[in-house]
């Protein structure tokens, strides 16, 4: 993501050398939060409110998105362990950088990942 002002010559260069490690460079505009999280918070917190709002159980939630839209992993399943606390903390930060509730996480999201086995299906 290039900043403000950056040459676009120092932006091709940079791009050209991610391609030459084998990877595959995705330049955004210099905005708070990357693209994958802008767009997977949203989309983590309803998954963990319509669990919570009792939609579904969190083993139906990933059944649905896995063979409705063929994802390969659900929801619940990708906020197992340290993913649900890194969740909630990424969403809070994207929250208060951006003002939009789509990414303010549920407080008891916190607090159920730090608990020990927070996140685990039995």
């Amino acid at each position: 993501m290039p900043g403000n002002g950056s040459p676009p010559a120092v932006v091709e260069d940079v791009r050209e050398g991610v391609e030459a490690a084998g990877l595959v460079p995705v330049v955004s505009a210099d905005m708070p939060g990357r693209i994958v999280d802008r767009l997977m918070r949203p989309y983590l917190n309803r998954a963990l409110r319509a669990a919570e709002d009792g939609i579904a159980t969190p083993e139906a939630l990933d059944q649905a998105i896995e063979m409705g839209l063929g994802h390969r992993t659900g929801p619940m399943t990708r906020l197992r362990g340290d993913a649900l606390l890194h969740h909630h903390d990424d969403a809070a930060r994207l929250h208060e950088d951006l003002g939009d509730t789509a990414y303010r996480p549920d407080r008891a999201d916190r607090t159920r990942a730090q608990r020990p086995h927070s996140g685990q299906k039995d």
